[in-house]
């Protein structure tokens, strides 16, 4: 049996579901298997990445068929060839709910601590908004980070806490679920 090889694939194109449904059929038809996949329309544009796993033909032939789909339409391709990282010691999946006043300098400081604390962070989404009734722009950040599974949960909770109290930042953590 021949070793699974991973394909990481960004693109950044129109909002445009014929791509969506081009790729998807690429992924089907070539034997891949979706390992995990974010799409985000973002105004006429969307931008997305792909996990992509299969033996080696399958990623050779998707790899060559994804470029010809970037040709084919106003699409940016990039493509890597990666592997699957085994930790080297056993962690826990937590997320991070965050809710504060719109700050530019809030993701800084939030990204400042969890890299002063060696924290791994997995995924990161943040919405803008405004309140509904008095307009005033808002923030929420979800943060998958992992903590390492040797650390006490309790006084990294407590840290993280105090680190939100101090700059305003309403928080909640808790395990990730599947």
């Amino acid at each position: 049996m021949q070793e699974r090889q991973y394909l990481s694939v960004i693109m950044l194109g129109p909002n445009n579901t014929e791509i969506l449904k081009a790729v998807s059929h690429l992924v089907a038809e070539n034997s891949c298997q979706m390992m995990n996949c974010h799409i985000i329309s973002q105004g006429e544009l969307y931008s997305s990445s792909f996990l992509l796993s299969g033996d080696w033909s399958a990623i050779a032939k998707i790899e060559t068929k994804l470029n010809t789909l970037g040709r084919k339409f106003p699409l940016q391709v990039f493509l890597k060839r990666t592997n699957m990282v085994n930790p080297e010691k056993p962690f826990l999946p937590y997320v991070l709910y965050l809710v504060s006043q719109d700050d530019p300098a809030a993701f800084d400081q939030l990204m400042r601590f969890l890299h002063q604390q060696s924290v791994m962070v997995t995924e990161v989404f943040i919405d803008a908004y405004k309140t509904k009734n008095t307009q005033i722009p808002m923030m929420a950040i979800t943060v998958k980070i992992q903590l390492s599974a040797d650390l006490s949960l309790s006084d990294w909770r407590e840290r993280f806490m105090l680190f939100c109290d101090d700059i305003n930042f309403d928080a909640i953590m808790e395990p990730e679920k599947p």
